[in-house]
């Protein structure tokens, strides 16, 4: 039994190898240029051992992307369920999400990337892959401004386009942290973005 653990263990972190891999070069050279050969040179491991985890190149970036976005999902729910008042879920939202990016900004660059860098069939698939999930995550932001709005702590307005908005203000800080290296944290600019939603939100 120990023995078959540590194989299991093994197994789990050649893995997570293979996918921190896979994230590095798809995010440099987006999905086309990517190759399973690149990601075999790079892990040092055999083509065949790879294709014993993924049985495609597209299954090793569809699970990427799902994989990851259940971590960013997760990591956003537990910092949401820590605080009560909507305004401070909102908060902590952003920062949990923000601090998910700025430490696997490799994700966010492919994340933004998936709706123009693959064929038609492949977009569909991971649409309806990721799709539920994602909406998923919306409807938790969406929710967060319905009760904001019952108890009177946001002003009225509809919560689905809201939350649209505060994720476009979320990825669109990202992608101008993403463009300036060097300018510092991205997590240390959750305080402008939320004063900034809030300004138009708020009661």
């Amino acid at each position: 039994m120990e023995d078959e653990g540590r194989r299991v263990q093994e197994r789990r972190r050649r893995r997570e190898y293979l996918l921190s891999i896979s994230e590095r070069l798809f995010a440099e050279q987006g999905f086309f240029k990517t190759t399973m050969s690149q990601i075999a040179k790079e892990s040092e491991f055999a083509l065949a051992t790879i294709y014993r985890f993924f049985r495609s190149k597209e299954e090793l970036y569809f699970t990427l992307i799902e994989e990851k976005m259940e971590m960013l999902i997760n990591n956003v729910h537990e910092a949401v369920a820590k605080v009560t008042s909507s305004i401070e879920k909102i908060k902590a939202l952003v920062s949990a999400q923000m601090t998910f990016f700025e430490n696997h900004p490799n994700f966010f660059k492919i994340f933004m990337a998936e709706k123009i860098d693959l064929p038609e069939g492949e977009r569909n698939t991971l649409r309806e892959r990721i799709g539920r999930k994602y909406s998923s995550y919306l409807n938790s932001i969406s929710e967060i401004i319905r009760k904001g709005i019952r108890r009177g702590e946001l002003k009225r307005m509809d919560p689905k386009e809201t939350s649209y908005t505060l994720a476009g203000m979320l990825n669109t800080f990202t992608l101008i942290w993403l463009s300036h290296p060097g300018k510092g944290s991205l997590a240390a600019r959750v305080n402008t973005l939320v004063e900034l939603f809030l300004r138009g939100t708020q009661q």
